[in-house]
């Protein structure tokens, strides 16, 4: 495997991990987020969300204007980028087949 680190991770995990900062209260939001058809996973670690999903820019865009939309408030809503220690763990637990 080789190139930029983001472009492998992506070859080898099609999902993407959002991480959003809620303020105050997080429920209503993991609420909306649990109810999406492309969601894989979500760790609430108080107002800190991480979310995984199987979804393209235009989903993860869409998911962003729900949660606006439902008077969700947020610090922020972004994308993790991957470490070059996540791609190595996924490379050599075999991800890749």
């Amino acid at each position: 495997m080789h190139g930029p680190i983001a472009d492998v991770h992506r070859r080898i995990r099609r999902n993407r991990i959002v991480e959003i900062r809620f303020l105050g209260n997080a429920e209503a939001g993991v609420s909306i987020i649990r109810s999406q058809s492309e969601t894989r996973d979500v760790q609430v670690d108080g107002n800190r969300v991480t979310v995984e999903l199987a979804a393209e820019d235009e989903q993860v865009a869409a998911l962003m204007e729900k949660l606006v939309a439902a008077g969700v408030r947020m610090h922020s809503f972004a994308e993790k980028e991957p470490t070059l220690e996540d791609v190595f763990m996924l490379v050599t637990k075999g991800a890749v087949a």
